[in-house]
């Protein structure tokens, strides 16, 4: 007896406890999923399962992840366990943006023997040379990624690393065999075994995951496949997940909020960038200017490590009535103020500023030319500007290599669903300094950013 799509929403519990039940396909929906993540799916979707959903067929993909392969041609439905990784197939054509569905996530967490010999007690404990750890391999997943994200914060190294893995549960089962003293992995799947504890890495240390589903192209017509991604995004369809010790995704409304994302996903990004900013530019004192400035996160930053007065011009109301609250947050108002504005026509008087910083906001100016005459126009003689929309240039050695290690740049995460902006190269940014008149510049490539050609540093 087949059921509706309504009455399988109603709850996981129905679903366990009632009869076989399918909902009306005319063949099996094939969902490619992560090695991580496919036996779990397999509980929940596939026909392992003992009441399926959806008459369905689970394949493990090896997504290959920095060398990303694309999901087999077959599938009608992709998960995967990157929020970035996911980001990539989009912007590659092999997802569809507007279907995407955050399922959950969760957060790297440090695994310990409960009675180890070592005294680990804290996260920072992994800088310790006498501390073996077991880590994933950066270039196969994003857990890799992110504890290489996470030790770089720490100043450890790779060092004392184990042989890298890659399944779910081979960190916790290396420090049970005794071959770590500590593993770094997600908080899901939830330690079995009470020999292990978890520790907790602070909050703005820790890197996060979310498995997100979307639809492949050939999945765009099957309607079996919209009502599984329906289910598995509903609470009855998450309820085995978040069981298994994944947390509820942050609310839809958020889900692409940049600054919430940018947070969770690359603890430190703004620190990273406002010191090497602040190098770059020899910041220290002096009127700057931010243009694109969003929610104040580098504002912060800078004006905590230099002694600058700091405006930020955005043209989003609602990001700076964020920004203010934060700032006042920080006690720093009396150095940090914002205005409301367009880039192409600044309320800002002639030669005012002594720097202009902006990132990560020009590849949405309609006219480059005409928003760096601003830019110009604003800037004291003799005054710096440093404009770019990437990150890769002041990121650690191994971050810097990898596109997916990156976190996606705001216009990824707004644009994704358009496939976001043209490449603007470093020859464009060369023909627009040519095309305003200015004489001293310096262009510098950012391997670090796919939707932007790099950075420009020009002088008044």
């Amino acid at each position: 007896m087949h059921r509706t799509t309504s009455s399988i929403l109603a709850g996981f519990t129905a679903l366990v406890l009632a009869p076989p039940a399918v909902l009306q396909a005319d063949a099996p929906v094939k969902v490619a999923v992560g090695p991580e993540l496919a036996g779990a799916m397999r509980e929940i979707i596939g026909a392992a399962a003992g009441h399926p959903v959806v008459p369905s067929q689970v394949i493990a993909w090896q997504s290959g992840y920095q060398k990303l392969q694309p999901p087999p041609r077959e599938c009608d439905l992709v998960i995967t366990g990157s929020d970035s990784e996911m980001d990539a197939l989009i912007r590659h054509g092999l997802a569809l943006a507007g279907s995407r569905r955050v399922l959950a996530e969760a957060g790297l967490t440090l695994c310990v023997a409960a009675a180890g010999a070592k005294d680990i007690r804290q996260v920072r404990d992994l800088a310790r040379a006498d501390v073996s750890l077991a880590v994933a391999a950066a270039e196969s997943s994003w857990l890799g990624e992110a504890s290489d994200m996470l030790l770089s914060r720490l100043g450890a190294s790779r060092s004392g690393v184990k042989p890298a893995w890659a399944g779910a549960a081979d960190g916790p089962a290396a420090v049970l065999a005794g071959k770590a003293d500590a593993a770094l992995c997600w908080t899901a799947p939830r330690f079995a075994s009470a020999a292990l504890r978890a520790i907790a890495i602070p909050e703005d240390l820790r890197p996060v995951t979310q498995v997100v589903a979307a639809l492949s192209p050939r999945g765009r017509g099957s309607n079996a496949a919209k009502q599984l991604l329906a289910f598995l995004a509903s609470a009855a369809g998450r309820e085995p997940l978040l069981r298994a010790g994944f947390s509820p995704p942050i609310a839809p409304t958020a889900e692409r909020d940049y600054t919430r994302t940018a947070a969770r996903l690359a603890p430190g990004l703004y620190e990273l960038t406002g010191r090497s900013m602040a190098s770059f530019c020899r910041l220290q004192r002096g009127r700057c200017l931010d243009v694109g400035c969003g929610t104040a996160d580098l504002d912060i930053v800078l004006a905590k490590i230099t002694q600058m007065t700091i405006l930020g011009l955005d043209i989003d109301d609602g990001e700076l009535a964020k920004a203010r609250a934060k700032v006042e947050q920080a006690r720093l108002a009396e150095r940090l103020s914002f205005v409301h504005g367009d880039v192409h026509k600044m309320p800002l008087e002639s030669g005012s500023f002594d720097v202009v910083i902006s990132r990560a906001s020009y590849v949405f100016w309609k006219d480059k030319a005409a928003a760096m005459r601003e830019i110009l126009r604003v800037l004291k003689p003799g005054g710096v500007a440093l404009i770019g929309g990437g990150k890769g240039f002041y990121f650690p050695g191994p971050l810097r290599q990898s596109p997916l290690a990156m976190l996606p740049t705001r216009e990824s995460v707004d644009l994704a669903s358009s496939g976001g902006p043209d490449r603007f190269t470093l020859g464009d940014l060369k023909r627009v300094m040519e095309a305003i008149g200015v004489a001293r510049y310096r262009l510098i490539d950012d391997p670090g950013c796919s939707q932007c050609g790099g950075w420009v540093q020009f002088w008044k």
